[in-house]
C-alpha cells in the first residue's frame, strides 16, 4: 500500500487507519477478490495487535464488508468472532449490527446448491433458508430490530427456494413487515414483495394443494388494496398514512403489474 510506504518514509500524516483499510476492503469485496480481502484484514489485525491504537482497530464496518466475499459458513464464523471480540475484549465497535445480519442473510439466501443433473438441491436451499431465519430471530433477540431490507431478502429468498414451506414463510414475513410502522417500511417496493410471495406459492404448488388458492387470495388482496388507494387519491398524505386495516397498512404501491399476472 502506497500510503504505508509513505508513512514508513517519515510522512506521519499518511498513515492508513482502520477507515482506510475498510474502504480498500470494500473495493476488493465488490470485485469478489477474497484473497486480497483476507490479506488486508490480516494486515490490519496484525497492526492493531502490535500497538492497540484505537485508529487501527478493525470495526464492525471492516468485518461486515469483508463478509461480502465469503461463503456462508466462513461468514458465520466471522460473526461469532465479532461477538466474542465485543464481549470478551470489550470492543463494542465490532459488535454486529443489522447490516451485519442482513449481509449474512443475503449470503445464505443467495447461496444455492446444484445437483448433478443441474437442478437446485431443495434440501440445501431449505437448510440455508432456515439458517437465515435463525439469524433473523437472533437479530430480534439482541434488540437490533430487522429492517425492511431484512424482510425483503428473506421474502425473495423463500420465493426462489422452491421448497414446500416457501409460501407460508414468505407470506408470514410479508404480513409482519406490513404490520410495522410506516417509518420502518422505507424503501419497500410492496408490489415486488407481493409478486415474490405469489411466486413462492407457485413454486411450492406441486407439493402443496393449497398453493393455488393462496396465490389467488393474494392477488385479490392486491386488487382490493389498489382500489382503496385509488379511492383515496387526492386526499391529504397524512390521512392516507393514518388509514389502516386490522392487519395491513394501506399503501399506494400494491397494485398488481404484468409480473403479478
Amino acid at each position: 500500500m502506497q500510503m504505508q510506504k509513505l508513512y514508513r518514509a517519515g510522512q506521519a500524516n499518511m498513515r492508513p487507519d482502520s477507515s482506510t483499510y475498510s474502504k480498500l476492503i470494500n473495493v476488493h469485496a465488490s470485485l469478489q477478490n477474497e484473497k486480497r480481502v483476507e490479506e488486508l484484514l490480516e494486515e490490519l489485525e496484525h497492526q492493531y495487535a502490535g500497538c492497540s491504537e484505537p485508529e487501527l482497530q478493525p470495526t464492525v464496518v471492516t468485518y461486515t464488508t469483508a463478509m461480502k466475499t465469503y461463503k456462508p459458513d466462513k461468514a458465520l464464523k466471522l460473526l461469532e468472532k465479532m461477538k466474542t471480540l465485543a464481549a470478551k475484549e470489550n470492543r463494542p465497535n465490532v459488535r454486529p449490527n443489522i447490516v451485519t445480519y442482513n449481509t449474512l442473510i443475503k449470503l445464505l439466501v443467495s447461496s444455492s446448491s446444484v445437483s448433478s443433473d443441474g437442478r437446485e438441491s431443495a434440501n440445501y436451499n431449505k437448510n440455508n433458508m432456515f439458517r437465515a431465519m435463525h439469524l433473523f430471530d437472533e437479530s430480534k433477540e439482541v434488540g437490533l430490530g430487522p429492517n425492511s431490507a431484512t424482510y425483503a431478502e428473506l421474502i425473495f429468498g423463500w420465493s426462489a427456494s422452491g421448497v414446500f414451506e416457501a409460501g407460508y414463510q414468505a407470506q408470514e414475513l410479508l404480513q409482519e413487515l406490513e404490520s410495522l410502522p410506516l417509518s420502518q417500511q422505507k424503501g419497500v417496493e410492496i408490489t415486488k414483495l407481493y409478486n415474490a410471495v405469489i411466486f413462492a406459492w407457485g413454486r411450492s404448488s406441486p407439493q402443496n394443494t393449497n398453493a393455488v388458492q393462496r396465490a389467488e387470495e393474494l392477488l385479490d388482496l392486491m386488487e382490493r388494496k389498489c382500489d382503496v388507494a385509488a379511492l383515496m387519491e387526492g386526499k391529504a398524505v397524512s390521512e392516507l398514512v393514518a388509514r389502516t386495516t386490522e392487519k395491513h397498512t394501506i399503501t399506494t404501491t400494491c397494485c398488481p403489474n404484468i409480473v403479478t399476472f
